[in-house]
């Protein structure tokens, strides 16, 4: 959560400024990047719109690319919180539970 928050801080002039002190406030012990792959064989859906603006599109790429199958990565043209704002997404993850309902 380190790294999201200096990322996103370092794109407004005035918080730039403070996006190494304040994520020392954000937990160190746990970085998402460092136990995502032990979520196998557990299915995994990583959902990121390209066009985010709170959570840069290249942190869901990185997670998808720690991860390990089976995984999926359902990108999409959209912001922050549109992952379910068009039909056929809404339908593509209900195809993944489906897929890997037991």
């Amino acid at each position: 959560y380190r790294r999201i928050m200096r990322d996103v801080m370092s794109q407004n002039r005035l918080l730039a400024l403070l996006r190494y002190p304040a994520s020392m406030a954000m937990p160190a012990d746990y970085d998402l990047l460092d136990v995502i792959d032990r979520i196998a064989p557990t299915p995994l859906l990583i959902m990121h719109g390209r066009q985010d603006h709170i959570v840069p599109y290249q942190h869901g790429v990185d997670l998808y690319g720690k991860a390990r199958a089976p995984k999926t990565l359902l990108s999409y043209r959209g912001y922050h919180i549109d992952g379910f704002a068009d039909p056929l997404r809404r339908q593509m993850v209900l195809e993944f539970l489906q897929t890997h309902a037991r």
